[in-house]
């Protein structure tokens, strides 16, 4: 975690292997560029199974990103997917 910390961004632990599940696809903490706080919110929101269900909308998005969509736009995106409604 020092190395993180040293390189200028915050560490979070986010659990055992076991619970590495909450990081996958479509989950609430997936490739949605949190600060700390809201990924440690995030990690319990995480329900096993949903995210998998959410998968073809995220499929489906891709093809809306258009030819240059920008890190902004890929961020708010995978957040509309998968932050819990």
């Amino acid at each position: 975690m020092t190395l993180v910390n040293d390189t200028g961004f915050d560490p979070v632990f986010s659990g055992s292997i076991a619970e590495s599940w909450r990081q996958q696809p479509c989950t609430p903490s997936y490739c949605c560029d949190w600060e700390a706080a809201t990924m440690l919110r995030a990690f319990p929101l995480a329900k096993k199974g949903e995210g998998r269900a959410r998968l073809p909308s995220l499929y489906a998005s891709f093809g809306k990103l258009g030819e240059t969509p920008t890190h902004e736009y890929i961020i708010d995106n995978n957040r509309s997917i998968n932050w819990p409604v």
